[in-house]
């Protein structure tokens, strides 16, 4: 009886906000989550199941998750739509305490955070090196933990393309080699510049001395849709070059807007 009990008072908590993930809104997209009527409980395969203090609020441009605990739910995956991405509008530090967001897609890639400085911008994650990932969708379990912050995400989703995407030369970066990145944008870009972090508590990493603005170079030909970067690499101070640890910002200037993308490095640099 209590199991009953248990069962509809769940259900009756997803069904009070009642909304729906969107699926397949149009053919770039798997899914997409605009957050309007997000759905708050304890079962994540039926809502947003949430442990700890987490609340959601729509806001006018999108929804405000925060200020500490986690997030997860089933979502669909799939080969075919390899880049999960999400738009982070504002962030509000809530409390002076570990100040930190987080999301892990349980798919063996690794967990992506950043921590003490969480930047604004799209968020591109790349799934191509999953290895769980199949051609048919399947629901996969995927969390956020958020600490200490009240965060106003536009969207989340998983696409095909994402608006602006980053690829290395090679699959690690040794020491002593040259770090080439490209940088594919879906609209033609004016400028292009990179910023490096480190993920844990987010200190700028200089990767070359003495240079403050790292400008990627237009490749011909693309219509000033492909650019590249390249650096030599003798390691970072501090920073052990494990998948995830490294935060690459490219700040894309187009003739309509100047946007933010926020990758994590999903190859590793060599130590």
């Amino acid at each position: 009886m209590n199991k009953i009990i248990t069962s509809i008072a769940a259900a009756a908590i997803c069904a009070a906000v009642s909304a729906e993930i969107v699926k397949n809104p149009d053919p770039n997209t798997l899914w997409i989550e605009n957050g309007k009527n997000m759905k708050l409980g304890p079962a994540p395969r039926k809502c947003w199941g949430i442990k700890g203090n987490v609340k959601s609020s729509a806001v006018e441009n999108g929804f405000k998750l925060g200020p500490s605990g986690t997030l997860g739910t089933y979502v669909p995956v799939s080969k075919q739509y390899p880049w999960y991405c999400f738009k982070v509008v504002s962030v509000e530090r809530a409390g002076s305490g570990y100040h930190a967001l987080s999301t892990n897609l349980n798919l063996d890639i690794g967990i992506f955070s950043v921590v003490s400085k969480i930047p604004k911008g799209i968020y591109c994650i790349s799934l191509e090196g999953a290895k769980k990932l199949k051609e048919k969708p399947f629901d996969n379990y995927m969390r956020f933990d958020i600490h200490s912050a009240n965060i106003t995400f536009e969207y989340l989703g998983m696409f095909k393309e994402p608006p602006c995407k980053i690829s290395f030369g090679s699959a690690i970066v040794k020491k002593g080699s040259n770090a080439a990145i490209t940088i594919t944008t879906k609209e033609p870009a004016e400028m292009v510049q990179l910023k490096f972090y480190k993920s844990y508590t987010m200190p700028a990493i200089n990767v070359i001395p003495g240079v403050k603005r790292y400008l990627a170079k237009p490749v011909d030909g693309k219509g000033n849709k492909e650019w590249t970067f390249s650096f030599p690499y003798n390691g970072f101070k501090g920073v052990d070059g494990k998948i995830g640890s490294i935060v690459i910002e490219a700040v894309v200037e187009t003739k309509d807007e100047v946007q933010s993308y926020i990758f994590f490095n999903q190859i590793p640099f060599e130590k």
